[in-house]
């Protein structure tokens, strides 16, 4: 196939009837570049998964027996590896990295378009600790638009995307606190031209060594780079100032919000969920898979009505969930022959329950309280709250602030900053990431403030909340910050004034208004 560049070279090609043989010895690459299938084992139908032994594998009719043998060559590449990114659940894009790893030489270039949540997703997490340890130089670039059309570098999908670019060590090496440049472009090239214009810009920034570079071509802004350390992932984000004040509020160190024009910043009392409880399980191991049989032991029937046994807050109505307390909408019953493991799942009942998939554009609630304990179901997880080594009882003095931090606006923005936002106006966080949303630490109130915050609790309950990208405008939702932050924590001044600013700043953000 003739190159691009139509100079009389040719290049190789996967199509046509007479095949070609190319070798790639191992780490004999200068520069790698993949736009891989994101396929994966759990992305499929029933009748696909039925259809195939390993559904990831099954394209181009491929049959059962050449899946399993392309299954068989991606283990034995895998076992080559010391470290490798190889993950099921992100799916084959992490086996074609590890590829692209086998081949680079050391100080060549791997270049990958990957989907967004490779940023943040625990599935993902080999990935990162991978480009860690063996890579530098890692760029992640993510575009800040609304309209997943914009958010994206290939033409075939309609999920955010990411371009990564990365240099492999000259030796390998744990970093700890390596720094990644993260780049938030308004919206993806249109033209190689603009690409071209963009890459330069960004090189300039390796020459000023700046945290916060501007990318500017002409007299248009383009959007900004951030470098930081690759936790923090400030991605898909098109205001730098929220930037920076989503990392501060997020900090897991110090968290903080830094006041403008000064030099002053105002701590926050945080911690991570982890630190105060455990999450509940996930929604496979509470129901009943009617054609295997297996999963867990209930049955889930609609609307329990009046009181049942084992109800379940299961999905969500953003009609019934503008108040803080919400009620079950299902009825768990039990299979037969397995009322024991029912009951004893039951022990994870809790009344304290987490948006799982928040959409920040019809739903009001981070978290929520039920009238009395219920099973966490697909969409609002249970998590039990309890002190470290004691028994997992719900301690319902510790469930009042973190349930009303939850729903402020720091609370919305820390669980915007912890999900993946693959789609627009979405932020989902999965149960084993969820211990890591911030929340305030339960175990530095005083008795007088954990007072405070069942009554600030009373106080709110009948209270009905906007949507949660609507919080500029929504009167509870900022009397709710105001009585959480100076009522509860004491803190007064111009703080509340920066938060109005950061809250409308974040409101304004095109992944959450849909603008371009």
């Amino acid at each position: 196939t003739p190159t691009l560049f139509g100079d009389g070279t040719e290049a190789i090609t996967a199509r046509g009837e007479n095949g070609s043989q190319l070798s790639v010895p191992h780490s004999s690459c200068d520069l790698v570049i993949m736009n891989p299938p994101y396929t994966s084992p759990t992305n499929h139908t029933l009748k696909e998964r039925q259809k195939s032994s390993l559904p990831q594998f099954a394209a181009f009719g491929m049959d059962k027996r050449t899946q399993k043998r392309i299954g068989a060559k991606v283990k034995q590449m895998i076992k080559r590896l010391r470290v490798y990114a190889s993950n099921g659940y992100a799916g084959v894009g992490t086996d074609f990295f590890d590829l692209a790893h086998l081949k680079v030489k050391p100080g060549g270039v791997v270049a990958f378009v990957l989907p967004a949540s490779l940023a943040i997703a625990p599935s993902w997490g080999k990935l990162r600790d991978l480009l860690n340890s063996e890579y530098e130089n890692v760029m992640v670039v993510t575009c800040s638009s609304g309209k997943n059309e914009h958010r994206r570098f290939s033409s075939d999908t309609n999920l955010a995307e990411t371009l990564l670019v990365a240099t492999r060590r000259q030796r390998s090496a744990d970093v700890a606190g390596e720094r990644w440049k993260w780049v938030n472009l308004e919206q993806s090239p249109k033209t190689i031209s603009e690409a071209l214009a963009i890459a330069e810009e960004l090189s300039k920034a390796d020459q000023r060594q700046v945290r916060l570079f501007t990318v500017t071509i002409g007299d248009a802004e383009w959007g900004f780079q951030y470098t930081t350390h690759r936790e923090a992932a400030p991605v898909m984000i098109r205001n730098p100032e929220l930037a920076e004040a989503l990392l501060a509020l997020t900090d897991p160190v110090r968290p903080r919000i830094e006041l403008p024009r000064s030099n002053r910043v105002v701590a926050l009392p945080l911690t991570r969920l982890s630190d105060l409880g455990t999450p509940g399980p996930v929604d496979r191991s509470l129901i009943r898979n009617k054609i295997t049989g297996g999963g867990g032991p209930f049955d889930f029937l609609s609307d329990p009505g009046n009181k049942t046994d084992f109800p379940a807050l299961w999905n969500h109505d953003y009609r019934k969930e503008t108040r803080l307390t919400v009620h079950p909408d299902r009825h768990g019953r039990p299979a037969r022959g397995r009322e024991q493991n029912a009951a004893d799942l039951w022990q994870t009942a809790t009344r304290l329950h987490f948006n799982r998939d928040f959409r920040f554009t019809s739903q009001q609630l981070a978290a929520c309280l039920t009238p009395e304990p219920a099973l966490g179901g697909t969409a609002w997880p249970s998590f039990t709250l309890h002190p470290e080594g004691g028994t997992p009882v719900e301690k319902m003095d510790w469930v009042y602030p973190v349930l009303l931090w939850a729903n402020t606006t720091m609370g919305l923005m820390s669980f915007y900053a912890l999900g993946s936002r693959t789609q627009q106006g979405r932020s989902r966080v999965t149960i084993t990431r969820l211990p890591e949303l911030s929340t305030l630490d339960a175990r530095a109130l005083t008795r007088d403030q954990l007072s405070m915050a069942e009554s600030i609790f009373l106080r709110f309950q009948h209270r009905e909340f906007m949507p949660a990208n609507m919080a500029n405008q929504d009167l509870t939702r900022q009397a709710l910050d105001q009585a959480v932050l100076v009522d509860l924590l004491g803190i007064n001044g111009p703080l509340l004034d920066r938060v109005a600013v950061i809250r409308d700043q974040w409101c304004r953000e095109p992944h959450l208004t849909g603008a371009e």
